[in-house]
């Protein structure tokens, strides 16, 4: 059982400098990939309380760490007193949730740029206006792949939403990943390209390292053919389609929208991403992992690729690579933590 615990900085003011610290009472946390943090964490809320005062909705970071580590960070949206329980308990989202609430004031325009130089572009626009900086440190990866966005400040755009239609057109994983730098907690969106995850071996088996609850299928997304249409309007709109032979199955067909692509072959690209994941029915299994004393043993992160095996009677799973696309923890009064994985076949990812 690890020591839980919340800190606090001003996410505008000198992000990741801590100004106060609190036990944590109960800790929900759920994480899933390409999505932001959810966290609900519950503290004492003693009369006179110093870091209580430190913490403000909207303007205010969180950090939740176990054994001095941090796990992960989020934006504080809300706080709800109980008075008679003499608690408080914050609501936070991922840092990136930050970003949806923000829109595109100065044109946008890009040549034949790398399309996760792109994608930071928008961040780092953002975040040098004048009181709007959360101190969200950005990776240098690079995707060896280039493209074209232009942006009106006419269109009123969302920066959140235009960086995750570009995750999806583009094809990369991104992740805010919190860290110490020194004594100065610190938030970095890191970026994946091709998305698909890290096969890192670790090996987990149902009835050792987890127990898995459920097994899944849901078949209403079901495509074996993809048309992406790209921007333009009428017949001057590219397009490009990517088929599945459904073999003895039933042909599916649907259509998905890359509005910031007019190149056929980038819009190739995004079909066949997107019918190699609805092609079929996933099975997703939901597992509850045992405790263990070396956490890191058995607490794969979300995104990672394991070696699952597992017998479920129908369905058998032999050293099949599986990957975490969510993972929920929960802590109780009594310092019980619960971990639950969700994996699907990693083969889905492409």
């Amino acid at each position: 059982m690890g020591e839980w615990t919340a800190w606090v900085s001003d996410g505008a003011g000198t992000p990741g400098v801590r100004t106060g610290s609190m036990q944590v009472v109960t800790l929900g946390w759920s994480q899933e990939i390409n999505a932001h943090d959810q966290i609900t964490v519950t503290t004492p809320a003693f009369g006179g309380h110093p870091d209580i005062g430190a913490l403000q909705p909207g303007r205010s970071l969180i950090w939740v760490l176990s054994d001095g580590v941090p796990i992960t960070v989020g934006w504080v949206t809300a706080a709800q007193i109980d008075v008679p329980g003499e608690t408080v308990t914050w609501t936070a989202v991922g840092p990136m949730a930050y970003f949806d609430r923000r829109i595109i004031t100065t044109a946008v325009t890009q040549t034949a740029a790398d399309v996760l130089d792109v994608a930071r572009s928008l961040i780092t626009v953002a975040q040098a206006k004048p009181s709007g900086s959360i101190g969200l440190g950005l990776d240098t990866t690079t995707a060896g792949v280039t493209r074209d966005l232009e942006i009106l400040v006419s269109d009123h755009e969302k920066v959140g939403e235009v960086y995750a239609r570009l995750a999806e057109e583009d094809g990369f994983d991104w992740r805010i990943t919190p860290r110490w730098v020194g004594d100065t907690l610190t938030a970095t969106l890191e970026h994946e390209h091709p998305a698909g995850g890290q096969a890192t071996g670790r090996p987990i088996t149902h009835g050792t390292q987890i127990d898995i609850t459920s097994a899944d299928w849901d078949g209403t997304g079901l495509a074996t053919t993809i048309v992406a249409t790209g921007a333009g309007s009428g017949d001057t709109t590219p397009t490009a389609t990517a088929t599945i032979d459904p073999g003895a199955g039933l042909l599916t067909e649907d259509v998905v929208s890359a509005t910031d692509v007019v190149d056929p072959s980038v819009l190739g690209q995004v079909a066949a991403r997107v019918v190699a994941r609805t092609a079929t029915a996933p099975v997703r299994l939901t597992g509850l992992l045992r405790p263990h004393p070396d956490v890191s043993a058995t607490q794969p992160a979300t995104g990672e690729i394991v070696d699952l095996t597992a017998d479920l009677g129908p369905v058998q799973i032999a050293d099949t690579r599986y990957r975490v696309v969510a993972k929920t923890v929960a802590v109780d009064q009594a310092g019980t933590e619960l971990t639950t994985l969700d994996l699907v076949e990693a083969g889905r990812f492409v």
